[in-house]
């Protein structure tokens, strides 16, 4: 049987009359009489009756100490108390504002310092340096005390009177230094009597010592900055190592040498640049899909500086080539119309160029090369028979023939070109003839060691040609001496670096026979470098020209004729070198050395 529910009895609501008092009068009529009185009542009567609370001073008590007479009871400490009561009405109102206005008024009062502009700083502080530094270098042991003051400068907030006053010790030290090590001192010697110049002695010893610590410490202090942001800083820091590198050099005996040695060991340590460090940025959210764009990004800029690359490459090429044939017609055509104020640019650009050329044309450039030498000596005939016009420009026949020589060797002097000299039917023979019947119109020459830019005095006879002097400045380009040019002409003759071995005996000899006579009219450094090819040549080729010392070998007949244009027809081995008589006398002393030299190199082959 189920339970039955109780049921509750509901009345109406019934409105509650106002709220009354015993004499019938309401709350509202009682808080506006309460509103109404509370003007007369005296309100500050109360609060001022009522207990103040004090202030107390705490006390802090402390355990006893234990010493060697016994145990001592330690002091109390008094604890004030700063912080205020809140409801107290002492120490606030009239008389702490009083108490904040005088303090105000204090602080006013103060002097202000005067602001001065860096430069006078920097000024004045190179002043006071002075003045310090020629104190103390004057009398060190009298004015040690005024390193004092070179420290107050080191704290400056001017970087330069920082990096000048570093200068400065750095100076001073170095001067005051002495040479041994200073050693700390003892409890006892301090006890012990002293006279007064050791006293003194002392003083100067540590007062130096703690200075010079204290300048080392600032030293280490700058040179941690060395990889700051700031560029003052960074430069301070610079200054601080090279004056620790200098005192290390100049007095790496005296005290706190392993500090200076840190100061290079943390500088050295770094294994990276620190303007190479990248700075590490805030990395920047990016989503799945924004990664993978990018990276598609970074690919196909890739594929596109590759063949950015490709294109460059092959473009400059082209190009290179292209500026080649364009040098090289141009030199072809210069060959051809004979121009004269081009030839020796043209003929020096052609020797250096050589190995670029293809070997096709190397036939017409030799056949180009030869018409050239016979116009110079068609040209040489026709001056020795009649004066050049006055409108014709001076020209120089001798270098132009040597430098054809020049570049006829040169083009020989390939990868392939030695090799292929039979095929492409190229013969330097008339090269070298030439060459040989030059050597003693050369030795003649009065301006043999001077180059277009040597200068010179006019002929005083008046047989200059005066336009000539005026362009001797105006050369850039073939400016060796004559002397230089046939030196190269008689290096690719006899020691080519191809075939040093195919050179025939007679040519070896006749030259040899010709430069030893030459010798006897040339300057003296022109001289001295004839002798030195020589030696090479007997060097590497003694035994071909041994005959000409030694006449019981000799195996030719006839008479030795110099002035035969063949070189092997002029009949060397006939003759005896008799100049090395006269140049065992010659005024130079290294020249009489060279010939002494050269013979006994002839010797030592021989054996």
């Amino acid at each position: 049987m189920a339970p039955i529910a109780k049921r509750r009895r509901i009345s109406p609501e019934v409105e509650s009359p106002p709220a009354s008092t015993k004499n019938g009068v309401s709350s509202e009529e009682k808080i506006e009489d309460f509103y109404r009185n509370a003007a007369g009542w005296d309100l500050e009567q109360d609060y001022e009756n009522r207990p103040r609370n004090l202030k107390k001073k705490k006390e802090e008590t402390r355990l006893p100490i234990k010493t060697s007479e016994g145990w001592v009871e330690q002091a109390p400490a008094v604890v004030e108390q700063k912080e205020e009561d809140a409801d107290s009405f002492l120490g606030s109102g009239d008389e702490a504002e009083a108490v904040d206005e005088d303090d105000d008024d204090e602080e006013d009062e103060e002097p202000e310092v005067p602001q001065i502009s860096p430069r006078e700083q920097i000024l004045q502080a190179k002043e006071e340096l002075a003045r310090v530094a020629s104190l103390i270098s004057e009398d060190p042991e009298e004015h040690i005390g005024q390193l004092k003051k070179l420290q107050v400068h080191a704290t400056s907030q001017n970087r330069t009177v920082v990096k000048l006053c570093m200068a400065t010790q750095l100076a001073i030290y170095r001067d005051i230094i002495p040479g041994y090590r200073i050693r700390p001192v003892s409890k006892e010697e301090l006890k012990q009597k002293l006279s007064k110049d050791v006293r003194k002695l002392r003083n100067f010893e540590q007062m130096l010592v703690g200075g010079y610590h204290e300048y080392v410490r600032s030293l280490t202090r700058a040179a941690k900055k060395s990889g700051d942001k700031n560029k003052e800083a960074a430069s301070v820091a610079t200054v601080a190592i090279s004056c620790a590198c200098t005192l290390l050099n100049t007095v790496p005996h005296f005290n706190f040498r392993g500090d200076l040695i840190n100061i290079l060991v943390g500088r050295l340590s770094i294994r990276q640049d620190e303007p190479a460090v990248k700075q590490k940025q805030k990395r920047e959210f990016r989503t799945k899909k924004e990664r993978k764009r990018l990276r598609e990004v970074k690919g196909v800029e890739k594929e596109f500086r590759e063949a950015d690359a490709t294109v460059s490459h092959e473009e400059r090429d082209k190009n290179q080539s292209e500026m080649l044939k364009l040098v090289f017609v141009a030199y072809f055509r210069i060959l051809k119309q004979r121009v004269p104020q081009l030839m020796g640019a043209v003929l020096e650009g052609l020797a250096r160029y050589a190995h670029l050329i293809n070997q096709d044309f190397f036939g017409d450039i030799l056949e180009a090369l030869r018409e050239l030498v016979i116009s110079t000596e068609a040209a040489e005939q026709a001056l020795a028979e009649e004066d050049e016009d006055a409108s014709t420009a001076p020209r120089n026949i001798n270098r132009e023939s040597l430098l054809c020589i020049i570049t006829a060797f040169a083009l020989l002097q390939g990868q392939d070109v030695v090799k292929s000299v039979g095929s492409l039917h190229l013969d330097l023979e008339f090269f070298i003839t030439h060459l040989y019947k030059t050597l003693l119109p050369s030795s003649m020459n009065p301006d043999l060691e001077l180059s277009a830019k040597s200068l010179r005095l006019r002929d005083p006879d008046g047989n200059d040609d005066e336009a000539l002097l005026p362009q001797q400045a105006k050369h850039k380009i073939n400016v060796q001496t004559t002397t230089v040019l046939l030196l190269r002409s008689l290096s690719s003759v006899l020691l080519p670096p191809q075939n040093l071995r195919s050179v025939p005996p007679l040519r070896l000899a006749a030259f040899a026979k010709q430069l030893l006579t030459i010798s006897l009219q040339l300057p003296e450094k022109s001289c001295l470098a004839m002798m030195g090819l020589l030696q090479q040549v007997a060097k590497v080729q003694g035994k071909k020209i041994a005959a000409l010392w030694y006449t019981e070998e000799r195996k030719g007949d006839g008479v030795f004729n110099p002035l035969r244009e063949e070189v092997e027809g002029s009949n060397p081995f006939a003759t005896t070198v008799w100049e090395g008589e006269l140049l065992r006398k010659h005024f130079c002393p290294q020249v009489r050395e060279s010939i002494v030299a050269l013979e006994k190199g002839v010797v030592a082959s021989r054996s």
